[in-house]
């Protein structure tokens, strides 16, 4: 099963590079590259891994999630071009602007959700000073796929903290290499950025504060040169 998932994975790579104008980084190109690069590098382990008894359930489990990514960025993709037309440089706006409204909820939202996420944290840790508790946490999560003993609809929650670190993190350095940032950048944008790196603190994730600095630096090297090419 898992050689058939390695050529329908190679085969996706060519069809969204073709079905998203040849655009090497767009998220579903990359996403089935990377799922191909990951799959081919484990058939060198074939017969150590036992390989052979791929199951069906995770075959289509990679599969549709795989389809259902392509078809999210293809509508998306649509929503935001539908007339199929590239952006260029110069039709880029010099400013991002917030929605105040939005963001306040957002910042409310995920200042709850880290303080929900924090008093689990004790509640797993055993209880004791928040240092200890963080220890217990990080030896019980080390060894689970999943956050131990935390509520499902908490998990999802915490994926918002995680995206809005990411997207407000892109906006005020946008903002800042476009020479348009204002103090309301720095008040709006900088407290979803400082919750998402807390969360990450909190939850002994420090690659995850790795990720989002290294991702940051990405995005004020890239928009840096685009503003001068541009």
């Amino acid at each position: 099963m898992i050689i058939w998932l390695f050529i329908i994975f190679i085969g996706l790579v060519f069809i969204t590079y073709q079905m998203f104008g040849h655009d090497f980084l767009a998220p579903a190109f990359i996403f089935c590259g990377m799922y191909a690069l990951s799959i081919g590098s484990a058939l060198l382990n074939y017969d150590q891994w036992g390989l052979s008894d791929y199951s069906q359930e995770a075959f289509h489990i990679y599969l549709y999630g795989a389809l259902i990514f392509i078809a999210t960025s293809y509508i998306v993709k649509f929503l935001v071009l539908p007339d199929n037309e590239e952006l260029k440089v110069s039709e880029y706006t010099d400013r991002i602007n917030v929605n105040k409204t939005i963001t306040i909820f957002l910042i409310l939202l995920n200042f709850v959700v880290l303080i929900l996420w924090i008093k689990n944290i004790r509640q797993i840790g055993g209880g004791g000073s928040l240092s200890q508790s963080l220890e217990n946490y990080r030896i019980s999560s080390s060894y689970s796929l999943n956050s131990v003993g935390m509520p499902g609809y908490l998990q999802q929650l915490s994926k918002i903290i995680t995206v809005c670190g990411y997207i407000y993190g892109f906006v005020l350095i946008y903002n800042i290499v476009h020479n348009s940032v204002i103090q309301e950048d720095y008040l709006f944008c900088l407290p979803n950025a400082l919750i998402y790196i807390l969360f990450s603190l909190f939850d002994s994730n420090r690659l995850n504060i790795l990720g989002v600095i290294a991702s940051y630096v990405v995005y004020y090297y890239f928009m840096k040169n685009v503003r001068v090419t541009g």
